[in-house]
């Protein structure tokens, strides 16, 4: 198995912990999600992930694209300190709100969701990874939830904003792929659940999930072993993306796409089938403003009928 992708130790949480930068996370907690990645860390706004931070001897540096700081920036990177991180930090928003922000209204609409659910205390679910992929293997996770009650179950989510987000090189068929691949490998067991629990021992460190079951989440015993996989769907106005949907997962309903999961996978993935893989379909009209629990939720329809 290729070496685990998530993870910080003690001594990068402290500088963390001392800077400049984990004041803003915490001012700006209902707007920014803090990615763990390996011995780093993503944070994300509006679905961007807008810089980096490691931990350099005993010091902690950003690393942000220029494009971010500069909208008329050269393509690159640039280093800078925490307290320049604050400094620029409404600027980094405002150049992604006019420039950025708009044109990927589904990471938005993402990092709503997440967001949104983690701040709601009476959700079932903790939004603890976005954007996960697997070191050389193809595909990515959009979000990863886990219950707060133990044993955690595992929620791998993906996520499409309206009608036209269900085919190409990013659509049903490829997701579909790729959580079969993924199953397949025992990547769940072998490589999700340690990630996953690396990823809560991390929060740990710096109170960034300060919840009770944070404990019960840092070993890999306190996970269920079989993952749940879920297709959200928002924008699903006149139910146009549910339509369009029944038209990418089957080939047996008029204007079924040619790339349809049953024709090219041999597989009805709405019912129980030879690989294990039902997904839970949940359509909403709204953009996930209004949808405070990820999973849970009133404004969600469920299903394809």
């Amino acid at each position: 198995m290729d070496k685990l992708t998530r993870g910080i130790d003690k001594g990068f949480a402290e500088v963390f912990k001392a800077s400049e930068a984990y004041g803003l996370l915490q001012d700006y907690s209902y707007e920014l999600f803090l990615g763990i990645r390996n011995d780093y860390i993503n944070m994300y706004y509006r679905g961007l992930s807008i810089c980096k931070g490691r931990k350099v001897c005993d010091r902690f540096e950003i690393e942000i694209a220029k494009r971010y700081l500069d909208s008329m920036a050269d393509q690159g990177y640039e280093t800078i300190s925490p307290v320049e991180l604050v400094r620029y930090y409404d600027q980094i928003k405002k150049n992604i709100n006019d420039n950025y922000a708009e044109k990927r209204k589904e990471k938005d609409a993402q990092q709503r969701l997440v967001n949104n659910n983690n701040a709601n205390l009476e959700s079932a679910w903790v939004c603890v990874d976005v954007e996960y992929t697997r070191e050389n293997a193809p595909g990515r996770f959009n979000i990863i939830a886990i219950t707060k009650t133990y044993p955690h179950r595992v929620a791998l989510i993906e996520l499409k904003y309206g009608a036209t987000a269900m085919g190409g090189s990013s659509g049903i068929l490829k997701h579909a792929e790729d959580y079969l691949s993924f199953l397949k490998a025992g990547d769940f067991g072998q490589r999700l659940i340690p990630e996953l629990s690396r990823i809560m021992r991390s929060y740990g460190m710096f109170d960034y999930i300060g919840n009770p079951y944070i404990d019960t989440a840092t070993s890999d015993d306190g996970f269920s072993r079989t993952p749940g996989f879920y297709f959200i769907t928002l924008k699903n106005d006149d139910d146009r993306a549910r339509g369009t949907m029944r038209r990418y997962l089957w080939n047996n309903v008029h204007g079924a796409a040619r790339d349809n999961v049953m024709y090219m996978l041999g597989l009805d993935i709405t019912k129980a089938n030879k690989e294990n893989f039902t997904p839970v379909f949940l359509f909403s009209d709204s953009d996930g403003s209004d949808i405070v629990d990820i999973i849970s939720n009133e404004k969600y329809n469920i299903g394809l009928d």
